[in-house]
């Protein structure tokens, strides 16, 4: 995991695909959940992440799930991204299963949790899940999900090469990118299994922890047949922030290839992409769509947020089942004053709201920016002023 971070507020500039030259800020502020009410600011200053930050997964070899995106990203957003890092939580002693929800103000995402459980088959041959095993908490996490990738699939379509090889042959283009066969909605999860023999592969197996509420797993679609219908495959459910090349953030960065879906997509009923966002022809470079910067999961990052936003947590708090409090009406007022310029007053958007019940805080990431001439560098930017101001 990397560390790569600044003290807020922080100033940089940039160009964005289809747009102009800017300089962005920004600010953040962390608050302690409160028993009741709205949060209250914490002393301590939250760091910006000016870098990504992954976490290796225990369930997918090779695999990694993006722990916090760049902070960078906070002046182009055009939603509020609603992110929590944390754990399912009973407060009644062991379950095998426990619903888990999250609101806040008109964004839901419900996920329902099971205890570690193995895959096989029922008297009547089908795959089925077994027995839940009890727990008290369950980490809310990407490896926890449907997804992951497949070793042994990957060996038979993609071989080592053995002895010499001819110079005068070209080698045949991989099916996708580095010869990885991995789940496009969320490389690092478990249960992801791929071609001829998949089902049987799975018997034994792990299987995904995390469930979307309203499309559980079914065991018998764990297996998918053919490498680009995953279009139509299960749902991966996290509360956690999508990384940049899984589905369906990538179709704004680098279009994956896949069937014409069956059915409606989720990312589609949950808001998060279009319809006819699928039918877009792939194109070779990211034509600047600021859905690329969105990194909530699907449902979580479709409304732009204000603050004073009512706050449900359902298990996931350590000490309550049912949490609630409201965000903070605590806009800063921000400005930045330019060498020959003067002060240039700046409109900040909510960028990122992250919730960590597990520390009792929730981080609020605010940005905006500047249009300007050029890409400023450095030692320009270290004559530029900041000017930030809190409500309280």
């Amino acid at each position: 995991m990397s560390d790569a971070s600044a003290p807020s507020p922080f100033l940089f500039s940039y160009k964005l695909p289809a747009a102009g030259f800017q300089i962005g800020l920004v600010v953040k502020r962390a608050y302690r959940i409160p028993a009741r009410g709205a949060a209250e600011p914490l002393q301590e200053a939250p760091p910006v992440w000016t870098e990504p930050s992954w976490v290796a997964s225990t369930s997918a070899e090779g695999t990694r799930w993006l722990l916090h995106d760049s902070d960078r990203f906070a002046t182009a957003k055009t939603a509020t991204d609603v992110l929590l890092l944390g754990s399912a939580r009973s407060r009644k002693g062991k379950v095998r299963a426990l619903d888990t929800a999250l609101e806040v103000g008109p964004v839901r995402k419900a996920i329902h949790v099971e205890g570690d459980r193995r895959i096989g088959r029922g008297d009547d041959g089908r795959l089925r899940f077994g027995e839940a095993e009890g727990f008290t908490e369950m980490p809310l996490t990407w490896d926890r999900a449907y997804g992951g990738r497949d070793l042994v699939e990957e060996a038979r379509r993609f071989p080592e090469p053995r002895g010499k090889l001819d110079p005068r042959r070209r080698a045949a283009a991989p099916e996708v990118p580095h010869g990885k066969l991995v789940y496009p909605r969320n490389y690092a999860g478990r249960g992801y299994l791929l071609g001829e023999g998949a089902e049987e592969r799975l018997v034994g197996t792990l299987a995904p922890n995390l469930e979307d509420a309203a499309h559980p797993l079914d065991a018998g679609r764990l297996a998918i047949p053919d490498l680009l219908g995953w279009i139509d495959g299960p749902v991966s459910a996290c509360y956690a922030p999508v990384d940049y090349f899984w589905f369906p953030r990538t179709l704004f960065i680098l279009r994956p290839d896949f069937n014409p879906p069956r059915r409606r997509p989720y990312e589609v009923e949950a808001g998060a992409i279009r319809a006819e966002d699928l039918e877009e022809p792939a194109s070779p470079l990211p034509a600047g769509d600021p859905r690329a910067y969105q990194c909530a999961p699907p449902g979580l990052g479709s409304h732009a947020l204000t603050g004073s936003e009512r706050v449900k947590l359902w298990n996931m708090h350590r000490e309550r089942e049912y949490a609630e409090f409201d965000l903070p009406a605590d806009r800063p007022s921000l400005s930045l004053t330019l060498p020959g310029v003067g002060a240039r007053a700046l409109s900040p958007r909510l960028a990122t709201v992250l919730i960590e019940p597990d520390d009792d805080r929730v981080t609020l990431t605010w940005g905006a920016a500047l249009e300007v001439a050029m890409v400023y560098p450095d030692e320009a930017l270290a004559e530029v002023q900041v000017n930030a101001q809190w409500a309280r």
